[in-house]
């Protein structure tokens, strides 16, 4: 934002100020450890907003979800990591023509969320790496890590995610949470 105000664009700078205090607030705004889907994918919007300015709009983006996910409750920023990974690690910003799709569908008792990117993908051996090492805090998509051992963690061994990638094709996580619909039981 500082560059944009520098290079005198400031109504792209005032842009980005909106989303990036949006985004804040609604990371400080509650104490809830849980939202739900709606406002996750909503704080997404925001958040890729942001980073297409920071990267002049080198990718695009979709995010969609259905209204039977939409209700459900989540653990607060679970996905941006991994659209932050595709990001930093999965698009060639310099080829302009990225794209990053966010997925949220409802599917029985869980929730499906598929977060895919046509980057330059990873071989299996990654792959692997991603999965199996212990975290390390200068290592490489930590990000995807994180959020496999913090679904583990809330909702046990039978949840987390999977990772299919291809190199020079891209890269499609789909996480499996279990659904837990918003409701007078559950305020998230």
């Amino acid at each position: 934002m500082k560059c944009m105000v520098d290079m005198h664009r400031n109504e792209d700078a005032t842009i980005m100020l909106t989303h990036f205090i949006a985004i804040l607030r609604e990371i400080l705004s509650t104490q809830k450890e849980k939202v739900t889907v709606a406002e996750q994918m909503e704080s997404l919007r925001e958040y890729l907003t942001l980073q297409q300015y920071r990267y002049d709009h080198a990718f695009d983006s979709m995010i969609e979800y259905d209204e039977a996910a939409a209700r459900c409750c989540l653990p607060k920023l679970l996905v941006q990591p991994l659209v932050e990974n595709s990001i930093q690690h999965g698009i060639n910003m310099q080829s302009g023509s990225g794209m990053i799709t966010v997925i949220a569908r409802r599917q029985g008792d869980a929730v499906v969320i598929e977060v895919e990117d046509n980057g330059v993908g990873m071989s299996p051996e990654k792959v692997r790496q991603v999965m199996e090492s212990p975290a390390v805090t200068d290592r490489p998509h930590l990000g995807i890590k994180n959020v496999y051992d913090r679904i583990r963690l809330h909702y046990g061994p039978s949840w987390g995610l999977t990772i299919d990638s291809k190199e020079g094709r891209g890269t499609r996580i789909v996480l499996r949470i279990p659904a837990e619909e918003k409701g007078r039981e559950l305020p998230c």
